[in-house]
């Protein structure tokens, strides 16, 4: 599943002419060369299932059980099978309720409407996460991602740009956060902001950026440089 995940986020390329996605995993179900390792993950999860769950009494006793479920919900996702991926999320969601992989499981259902492009579905599971309590605090900030994510798709960028803030402050990565920076300068210019929008393109150019996102990120501040000395002249 690592494998093929890597493989599909190496091979994404972004268009610089659209605001860029939270996630770099393109259409997924055009990505069929990935699907070896998907395949490959959903029978070894399967094998694990069927050989090694103990059941008694409606309780489940082999504690990898709930993991192979997820794992081979992420796989048909990656699959692009979104329709197998939701059953299996939902599986887990409602068969471990009281095991912290419930919130995992949400999270993961959220993504996959929201790239079958079900939004409404996806907003009752994103709400229903939301006033969760006990959200473990690793769920919370992938929360503000997959939320961000789930706003882009439908171009609402004001809430869009907030959960991306969010995520910004709870992310450690240099070079996730340089993208999230660099998203919401593309926020910010779209909606002609172009002093903040600056900002956050000179923010994302601390971190750790591919050649690409750094040579649109310093045109853009050009560009905005050269129209504010135009509107002084």
């Amino acid at each position: 599943l690592k494998k093929g995940e890597k493989k599909i986020t190496e091979k994404h390329q972004d268009d610089y002419t659209k605001i860029l996605p939270v996630y770099k995993i393109g259409d997924l179900k055009k990505e069929t060369a990935t699907h070896i390792y998907m395949d490959k993950a959903i029978k070894k999860g399967s094998v694990v299932i069927q050989r090694h769950s103990i059941r008694i009494r409606g309780k489940e006793y082999c504690k990898w059980i709930d993991d192979s479920y997820l794992l081979i919900g992420k796989a048909y996702f990656y699959k692009g099978d979104f329709e197998n991926a939701i059953k299996s999320f939902n599986f887990v969601k409602n068969e471990y309720k009281k095991n912290p992989i419930q919130f995992e499981a949400s999270l993961w259902l959220i993504r996959a409407y929201s790239e079958k492009k079900d939004f409404v579905a996806a907003e009752v599971e994103l709400i229903e996460l939301q006033k969760k309590r006990r959200t473990p605090k690793k769920i919370k900030k992938e929360l503000k991602l997959v939320a961000a994510d789930f706003y882009l798709k439908q171009e609402n960028y004001s809430l869009a740009l907030e959960n991306l803030k969010e995520a910004i402050l709870a992310t450690k990565k240099n070079k996730k956060k340089s993208r999230l920076y660099y998203i919401c300068g593309q926020i910010l210019q779209e909606h002609n902001n172009f002093k903040q929008a600056a900002e956050y393109y000179k923010k994302s150019l601390k971190g750790s950026l591919n050649y690409e996102t750094t040579f649109n990120a310093k045109m853009n501040i050009a560009r905005f440089s050269e129209r504010n000395e135009k509107e002084v002249e």
